[in-house]
């Protein structure tokens, strides 16, 4: 029901109703900061409402006139402290326009006095590290992430890298300062920062941090194009998809490509590079998202030695919509799951076990797969005999209960 309540309340103040929205967003905000420490929100649907009634708790104050911008920012800064995530993390950013200038800079004297107050850790301290210089480098990365928010709004570019920069080298954030700096037309900077952050973070992901609307490549992307490197633009995009094939990812390379290059061509082109991710099961993801089940079915025939049954959240879906056009590639998935049900012994989802084996033996027939389901069956009866509970989930299946003599 929230989000219905945010979209009229957002309606109101862009009629002109900003007076009667504020003190209904602000009673959203504040019981809404409990719950999120209550709840486990895992799902991703109750933090993106919190984070948009706070930013629109500030586009209703930013309406309001007259307001004393000193008192708003000692308010704003209350909340950033007693507010839990996400209403603190976007506190400051939503009331940008609201406190303007002169708010902002009543928060930065704030801050910047509490940053002087917490000593930056030494070469020893760092060394050593015990609870206190862990909480005194916690408080101080709380306030630089503040100040951050502060310089953002400000516009202040150079600013913003200093405090990215205040205890230490600030690579795991160059995806961040990137992108500032390729929208404050510094594109040359702007990849030198994307190529630091990637040489420094080889063994995990830096391409798209949590707070960031755009990953590594699509801030590679921007600045070449906007250096006129279309080329090169493009072959950036291009990498990203070969590294993590999607719809979104391909939409972006849609969004960017000449329109003298045609939509089928690209699509072909995505197709074949998919297939070719070095794990399968991502590549049969990008396919069944991209609705290429003949391809799909292909690439399970190609390569069924890699299918790996654990994989069931992209295996199984996809196994029921191939049944119809593609059953022998639907056969070997549903195999490639039950296989790795009985190999590990998993009493709890023998049931699901003995329906992937009743639908691979409606399939077999259809497949032309008579003969392989035979042997199939008969490995089943030799090496998984006395697992007599996924036998009788299989005779409850309406499958037949092999014989369970000595083994």
């Amino acid at each position: 029901m929230l989000a219905p309540c945010l979209d009229e309340l957002e309606r109101m103040i862009e009629a002109g109703r900003a007076t009667e929205a504020e003190p209904l967003l602000k009673r959203i905000v504040n019981s809404s900061g409990p719950v999120t420490e209550r709840i486990d929100d895992s799902g991703g649907v109750f933090h993106p409402l919190c984070s948009r009634a706070t930013r629109l708790w500030g586009a209703a104050w930013a309406r309001i006139e007259p307001r004393d911008r000193k008192k708003l920012a000692a308010m704003v800064r209350s909340r950033v402290e007693k507010a839990a995530s996400p209403i603190s993390d976007h506190m400051i950013a939503g009331f940008v326009a609201a406190l303007g200038p002169e708010g902002l800079h009543t928060l930065r004297r704030r801050y910047e006095a509490e940053l002087a107050a917490v000593p930056p850790l030494t070469a020893a301290e760092r060394a050593s590290w015990s609870r206190e210089s862990s909480s005194r480098l916690s408080a101080r990365s709380s306030l630089a992430t503040h100040l951050r928010d502060i310089a953002d709004g400000l516009g202040e570019v150079d600013e913003f890298i200093r405090l990215c920069n205040l205890d230490g080298p600030a690579h795991h954030l160059g995806i961040a300062i990137a992108r500032r700096l390729m929208e404050a037309g510094r594109h040359e900077e702007a990849l030198a920062w994307i190529d630091r952050a990637v040489a420094a973070h080889r063994d995990r992901d830096p391409s798209r941090p949590h707070d960031e609307p755009y990953g590594a490549a699509m801030v590679r992307s921007l600045a070449l194009r906007r250096l006129g490197r279309l080329d090169e633009a493009a072959a950036a995009l291009w990498e990203e998809f070969s590294r993590r094939p999607s719809l979104a990812a391909l939409a972006d390379i849609e969004a960017r490509s000449s329109p003298d290059t045609g939509a089928t061509e690209r699509r072909k082109r995505a197709l074949g590079v998919a297939s070719r991710h070095p794990d399968v099961h991502v590549a049969l993801d990008f396919l069944l998202e991209a609705d290429a089940l003949h391809e799909a079915a292909q690439l399970v025939t190609e390569r069924a030695a890699e299918l790996d049954g654990h994989e069931y959240g992209v295996l199984l879906r996809l196994a029921k919509r191939l049944e119809p056009a593609a059953p022998s590639a639907s056969w070997r998935l549903y195999r490639a799951m039950l296989e790795s049900i009985l190999a590990d012994g998993r009493r709890k989802v023998y049931a699901h076990a003995a329906w992937y084996l009743v639908r691979m033996r409606a399939l077999a027939p259809v497949a032309g797969l008579n003969a392989d389901q035979r042997a199939f069956d008969a490995e089943l009866a030799s090496r998984h005999r006395l697992k007599r509970a996924f036998w009788e989930a299989v005779d409850d299946e309406g499958g037949s209960l092999p014989s369970l003599g000595d083994q």
